[in-house]
C-alpha cells in the first residue's frame, strides 16, 4: 500500500453514472467540429474514474470533508486512514459572512455559477423555469461564464449547447437569461449579494465551492440532493434540497425562497465553514501526522 495522502474532489468517481441524465441521445452523440461528443466526455470520464479508484485503493491516508468522502473511501479502500478537514475557501467570503439582505437584493432573480457542461444541470433549471414563471413573470436567470448557446468563430455551437438552446426556444426563455461572462471572487460575491436565490442543479458533486461561498455570504440557497451537499446545507436553516432530476421540485423550492422576506438561516456547519483559519490548521495537522507515519 502506498503511504502517501490522496484527496480528491471524488465528483469523476461517479460522472461516468450520471453524466447523461436527461439528456436526449440524440444531442449526447451529436458531432459538432471542433467539440467531442457528450459521450467523448463520458468515456473520458470513465477512464479518469479508473485511475482515481486505483489510487485510493492503493493510499494509505485519504483526505476529505463530506460524509460522502469517507463513504466512498470506506467502500473502495476500507483500510486506509480518512482524514476530515472543511474546504479552505477564498479570503473574500470570510470577510463578508452573512451580509446578504432580502431588501437590496434583485427580487425574483436566480444565480447559476456555473452552466456550460451537463453536469451543472443548467438544463434542470430551464425546465423548471415555465412553472416559476406562472408564479413570478419577471423571474431572471445570471449565470456566470461563458454562454454555451452562442456559435464560435466558426459558428459552431457545442453539443450541450443545442440541447440549451432547444429548451430556450421551446419554454420562451430568451429574455429571461444572461450570461455574465467570467467572474473574479469580488464580481461572485455581488452576485451572491444581488440573487434572490442561487440554485446548484448538478447532477452530482462533492462539496460546491460556490454553494459554500453562497451559505457564507447568507444568500438563500436551492441545491440538488447529490454527493457531500447535506453534509453543508441544512435544510430551512441556511437552503433547501431537492432530488436532482425533480424539477418540479427545484421550481417549488425557488418559489418557496421568492416568498419569505425572512430567512432563519444558519447552522453549525455555517460556523466551521468561517473559521477559515482553523480550516487551515487542520489540514497542516493532517500533513503532520501523515509526515511522521513516513519517516
Amino acid at each position: 500500500m502506498w503511504r502517501g495522502l490522496v484527496s480528491f474532489q471524488w465528483r469523476i468517481l461517479v460522472h461516468f453514472i450520471l453524466l447523461f441524465t436527461n439528456i436526449p441521445e440524440e444531442y449526447r452523440t451529436l458531432e459538432v467540429e471542433g467539440y467531442p461528443t457528450i459521450q467523448a466526455g463520458h468515456d473520458d470520464f470513465v477512464r479518469r474514474g479508473e485511475y482515481e479508484i486505483e489510487a485510493i485503493r492503493k493510499a494509505r491516508h485519504v483526505i476529505g470533508r463530506t460524509d460522502w468522502d469517507e463513504a466512498c473511501t470506506q467502500k473502495i479502500n476500507p483500510e486506509a486512514q480518512y482524514y476530515f478537514c472543511h474546504e479552505i475557501l477564498r479570503e473574500t467570503f470570510y470577510r463578508h459572512i452573512g451580509e446578504w439582505q432580502y431588501d437590496g437584493c434583485e427580487k425574483h432573480s436566480i444565480f447559476v455559477s456555473q452552466a456550460d457542461y451537463p453536469i451543472k444541470g443548467l438544463h434542470y433549471l430551464l425546465k423548471a423555469m415555465p412553472e416559476i414563471l406562472r408564479s413570478y413573470p419577471n423571474a431572471h436567470i445570471y449565470a456566470s461564464g461563458s454562454n454555451p448557446m452562442e456559435p464560435d468563430s466558426f459558428g459552431n455551437v457545442r453539443p450541450y449547447g443545442q440541447y440549451l438552446s432547444r429548451l430556450t426556444e421551446e419554454n420562451h426563455l430568451k429574455e429571461r437569461i444572461t450570461f455574465l461572462g467570467l467572474l473574479n471572487e469580488e464580481e461572485m460575491l455581488a452576485q451572491y449579494k444581488r440573487a434572490n436565490a442561487m440554485v446548484s442543479a448538478s447532477s452530482i458533486e462533492n462539496s460546491s465551492n460556490s454553494v459554500h461561498e453562497a451559505v457564507l455570504v447568507g444568500c438563500p440557497v436551492v441545491a440538488s440532493y447529490v454527493g457531500g451537499t447535506d453534509s453543508f446545507l441544512s435544510v430551512g436553516k441556511n437552503g433547501y434540497l431537492y432530488q436532482h432530476d425533480a424539477e418540479y421540485m427545484l421550481a417549488y423550492y425557488i418559489q418557496k425562497i421568492f416568498a419569505q422576506r425572512e430567512f432563519p438561516f444558519g447552522c453549525e456547519a455555517v460556523q466551521r465553514l468561517a473559521q477559515g483559519m482553523e480550516n487551515a490548521e487542520a489540514l497542516f495537522a493532517i500533513y503532520s501526522t501523515v509526515m511522521k507515519t513516513m519517516r
